[in-house]
């Protein structure tokens, strides 16, 4: 009941280009998420990464307890 629900990551700035591409995500309901949708980021400290071509389609999301939505640090 009480999940994080679609969760992506962590990307976190790399020498070799760490990166996520192409996720979909389709028809999914949520009922009291702690973060329905969450993209992780890892700051890092040198280098370069990526999140591209991420879709969310037919998403439902009813009384989240911290963030709906949430892209940031873990």
């Amino acid at each position: 009941m009480f999940g994080v629900g679609m969760s992506i990551g962590s990307i976190n700035p790399s020498p070799y280009h760490h990166c996520i591409r192409r996720v979909r995500f389709n028809k999914v309901n949520f009922e009291y998420p702690m973060k329905a949708i969450y993209i992780k980021t890892n700051p890092g400290t040198s280098g370069t990464g990526e999140v591209r071509d991420v879709i969310f389609e037919n998403i439902k999301i009813h009384n989240s307890i911290w963030y709906a939505i949430y892209i940031g640090p873990q």
